[in-house]
């Protein structure tokens, strides 16, 4: 057994499960990360509204041309 304080947290995250842990990373920097991946799921969500939003746009703006020619 060996003690160093020169730890390879890549490696330890790659060979093992440390989720239940934090990745051993310090509890305000594992609270950044997941308030970041919720803005990036809430980002990804207006993303995905403002495109069904102009798709439907388009869906009645060619319903209208065709009433309008029919």
């Amino acid at each position: 057994m060996s003690v160093s304080t020169e730890i390879d947290y890549k490696l330890l995250a790659a060979c093992f499960e440390l989720d239940t842990y934090d990745n051993l990373f310090k509890p305000e920097f594992m609270e950044a990360i997941r308030n970041r991946r919720e803005d990036i799921i809430e980002e990804q969500k207006w993303k995905e509204y403002d495109i069904r939003r102009e798709k439907l746009k388009r869906l009645e703006e060619e319903i209208l041309k065709c009433n309008m020619i029919g």
